[in-house]
């Protein structure tokens, strides 16, 4: 051993260290290989597991590790299994690696362990890298059959045909067998090659292609194929464009035709199927008129599914926004069809024109009308906000739509415009009418809020609306508000305010309110009183009638006159003997509510036994009394109100009371008092006039006008007050009377519609932009049939509305008689041209129509 070690020490240094490095090395090579061994032993081992449980964790083993060690997983495969191949990974990488850098390994090793996945990625690196064709030739074989597993191994990737025909052409015959196998990656595998093939066999096939099952076949035919016929490939592309149900076919299709075939590529949408029409639509042109015509024609039709591409198209191509922004009052007959065509389009939800920023009063209207049913809602506050800006300088129609827009469909920023707009409008009696009556059913809180405020606002006055509006909201929002109104009492707030509250209140009809609404009562005047009782129907019962008895026999005056006057509301006619009794009491205010009571109750006999009223000592009892006998007297009784208008002591506004009354009454000889009055009494003629005018019943209207028919001129023309009063009302219901054609009236009827300028007033509607009122105008002119109504008649014969024609032209008819004639000699000689020029086309016609007949 000291020999050994004195040997060692003898040597060089250099020596001793040399092989003390190569014994660490041979250490730490045997550690190394000791590791790889093992972890190998291990990869090997879940390479086991792995192929047992056909699964394969990469959790476990990164795709780094697995590309490093793919010799493992190779020698595995060649002892075990070649799934391993595919559990592990390696077949995509390979696969990723041959189409990225095509090699002779790689195409070996995919040949050898994954023919199935790799053979067209071998096939499509062959293409590229020609070296590699023996390869795959050798794999492919020459046995019959053998090159159908090279497009079964592929899932229809595209390729160079005229490349992949020099590999095969020596197998044509199989090639084109192949055109007609069951598996589609082998029919267009063959197609492809064929495309690149010119003999006719292989144009035969291609042709066959076209009614190919599968549409990646078809659509590489349609992409690919030239023919000598052009005008066949071009029908055929035709029918494939128009009749394939696949997309990506027609498509191709669409794309070749606007290639090669636009100098005869016609369309007639008119001889289409729906389905046909609907795949033409799908590539309409915008640079192309027909196809634009042919897009608003489908829009403007019926049918929703054709309507929808064409609605895409016009959209998309910004024919809509324009459409849009160009619209005008001005031209009634194309903001019509505008209207239909913006409105269709919305129909089928295609509502993006409406990005557009419009300003005009037609575009703002037709945006809204369109908003109200459809259409994102940010658009609603934003066209709101323009209009309501504009103020008074906008048509009211166009305000009014955009509260209905924001009622129906507005969002929070609209909701917040709306309520800033109620509070400007707050004194515009007309504007804010419409806005309670046309309040969001939603953000009940915020609209509350608001109205509490004009609720609480004494210089408030559209209070009937307001009742109603509040009323709709859910009671646990509005009745704390309210008790603390009628609680705070006459000091707190105005009669005004603590009335609208009782009425709200009396409005939700909420059976355990009853007796806050009965000691209020005596808030309300008795003539509101009156109008309160209609509320309290909902409370009758044995409870509600007992304390209504109860409060009767109290001395109070003021609360028996305000709960006289609110019993009819109950319909509980078991108070009426109470009422009779009233009409005796002492005190004023309880006999005018008792005989206004009995009048709601319509107790037609008892008042009738009452006409002593009508000599009451106190002047507002007579008052009161007046009005409601006048209405309810029997025809022998009311010759008291001929004395009574005579009485030279009696107030005028006792007289006065009895014209309403007499004006109210369903008596021919009331009528006639009041027409008699008229002729004698020149200071109550303009009340008895007045009284005629409100809303007279039919059977008043025509006993008026048959006292206009046998009146003097003198008499004739006072009355004549009456219909112009009236306004639009009294015009509406002298038309319906003409309607009926009672000819004993007809002529005092035109007479009173001439006088009062209604005649020229619906002349005047037959230039208006909406047809719907032309043609109504049309209609009336024709049976009112005067000199004056045929003027508009004729001027009316060249409306573009085809209804207001035909209307024109059988009022026209009605002129082929003598007095027809006498009618168009006139207007022959009218001042205005038009009239003239129109009547000789009108006498033209009905000489005509006399020849024929």
């Amino acid at each position: 051993m000291d020999n050994f070690v004195n040997l060692i020490l003898e040597l060089p240094l250099w020596n001793i260290i040399g092989a003390g490095i190569l014994l660490i090395a041979i250490i730490a090579s045997s550690i190394i290989f000791a590791v790889i061994k093992k972890r190998t032993g291990k990869f090997i081992k879940y390479l086991e597991e792995s192929l047992d449980n056909d699964n394969f964790s990469k959790e476990v083993y990164t795709p780094v590790f697995i590309k490093r060690h793919s010799t493992t997983i190779e020698n595995f495969a060649d002892k075990k299994n070649n799934i391993i191949i595919t559990l592990s990974g390696l077949n995509k990488d390979w696969i990723k690696d041959l189409q990225k850098n095509p090699k002779e390994k790689t195409v070996k090793k995919i040949l050898k362990y994954i023919p199935e996945q790799g053979l067209f990625a071998c096939f499509l690196a062959a293409l590229k890298k020609p070296k590699l064709t023996k390869l795959l030739l050798e794999y492919l074989g020459e046995e019959p059959g053998s090159l159908r597993k090279l497009p079964l191994s592929s899932s229809g990737e595209p390729f160079d045909g005229k490349a992949a025909i020099l590999i095969f052409k020596n197998r044509m015959d199989e090639i084109r067998e192949m055109a007609g196998d069951s598996e589609w990656p082998v029919r267009y595998f063959s197609i492809k090659l064929l495309l690149s093939e010119e003999s006719d066999r292989s144009k035969r096939g291609i042709i066959e292609a076209f009614e190919d099952p599968h549409p990646l076949v078809r659509k590489s035919v349609i992409e690919e194929c030239i023919i000598d016929d052009r005008v066949k490939i071009y029908e055929l592309l035709k029918e494939h464009l128009l009749d394939d149900p696949s997309f990506e076919v027609r498509e191709s299709a669409y794309i070749r035709i606007n290639k090669e075939f636009t100098d005869i590529h016609r369309v007639d949408y008119s001889s289409l199927t729906p389905v046909q029409a609907l795949h033409a639509l799908e590539f309409l042109n915008q640079e192309n008129e027909k196809d634009i015509d042919a897009a608003l024609s489908f829009l403007e039709g019926e049918d929703l599914e054709l309507r929808f591409p064409s609605a895409i198209f016009l959209q998309k191509t910004g024919i809509l926004g324009n459409m849009l922004n160009k619209i005008s009052f001005k031209d009634t007959v194309e903001m019509e069809r505008t209207n239909k065509l913006l409105s269709n389009a919305a129909e089928v939800n295609t509502t993006g024109f409406l990005k557009e920023n419009i300003n005009s009063p037609a575009a703002l209207f037709t945006a809204l009308s369109i908003l109200k049913y459809t259409g994102e809602k940010i658009y609603i506050s934003k066209f709101a906000e323009k209009v309501f800006l504009k103020n008074e300088d906008i048509d009211e129609s166009i305000w009014e739509s955009a509260v209905e827009c924001i009622k129906s469909r507005g969002n929070e920023a609209a909701i917040n415009i709306l309520l800033i707009e109620l509070k400007k409008n707050r004194y515009n009696e007309t504007r804010i009418k419409f806005m309670l009556q046309n309040l969001p059913a939603y953000a009940e809180h915020r609209i509350f809020k608001n109205l509490l405020i004009l609720l609480l606002d004494n210089n408030f006055n559209t209070r009937n609306e307001l009742i109603n509006a509040i009323a709709l909201l859910p009671a646990d929002i509005v009745l704390p508000e309210l008790f603390t109104i009628l609680q705070g009492g006459r000091t707190s707030f105005s009669h005004k305010i603590r009335i609208s509250a009782l009425h709200i209140l009396a409005k939700y009809k909420l059976p355990y309110c009853i007796q806050p609404i009965i000691e209020q009562l005596p808030t309300l005047p008795v003539n509101e009183a009156k109008e309160f009782s209609a509320l309290l129907t909902e409370f009758a019962g044995e409870t509600f009638d007992n304390r209504i008895i109860k409060l009767l026999k109290q001395p109070d005056g003021k609360v028996r006159a305000a709960v006289i006057a609110s019993l009819p509301g109950t319909k509980n006619k078991e108070f009426v003997k109470l009422i009779k009794e009233a009409l005796s009491d002492a005190d004023p205010e309880v006999r005018i509510a008792s005989i206004w009571a009995l009048s709601d109750y319509e107790e037609t006999k008892m008042l009738n036994q009452s006409f002593n009223m009508l000599r009451d000592s106190v002047e507002r009892v007579r008052i009161a009394a007046a009005e409601t006998l006048g209405k309810f007297a029997s025809p022998d009784k009311l010759s008291n109100f001929s004395e009574l208008l005579r009485d030279e002591n009696e107030v005028d506004d006792v007289k006065k009371s009895a014209i309403i009354g007499l004006s109210k009454s369903d008596q021919n000889k009331a009528i006639d008092i009041l027409v008699e009055l008229i002729d004698e009494n020149e200071f109550l003629k303009d009340d008895a006039v007045k009284a005629l005018s409100i809303t007279p019943s039919k059977k008043a209207l025509t006993r008026i006008i048959e006292n206009i028919k046998d009146a003097s001129p003198v008499l004739r023309d006072k009355m004549m007050d009456i219909f112009k009063l009236m306004g639009e009302s009294g015009e509406e219901a002298l038309k319906k009377l003409l309607t009926e054609d009672i000819s004993s009236l007809k002529d005092s009827i035109t007479d009173i519609l001439e006088t009062t300028g209604y005649v020229e007033h619906v002349i005047r509607k037959l230039s208006h932009r909406d047809p719907h009122i032309r043609r109504s105008a049309a209609d009336f002119l024709s049976i009112l049939g005067t000199k004056s109504a045929f003027r508009g008649i004729v001027l009316a014969a060249r409306d573009p509305d085809q209804d207001v024609r035909v209307k024109v032209t059988r009022a026209l008819e009605k002129l082929a008689s003598k007095s027809g004639e006498e009618i168009l000699e006139a207007l022959k000689n009218d001042p205005d041209k038009r009239v003239r020029k129109f009547t000789l086309w009108a006498m033209s016609r009905t000489k005509a129509k006399r020849i024929e007949d």
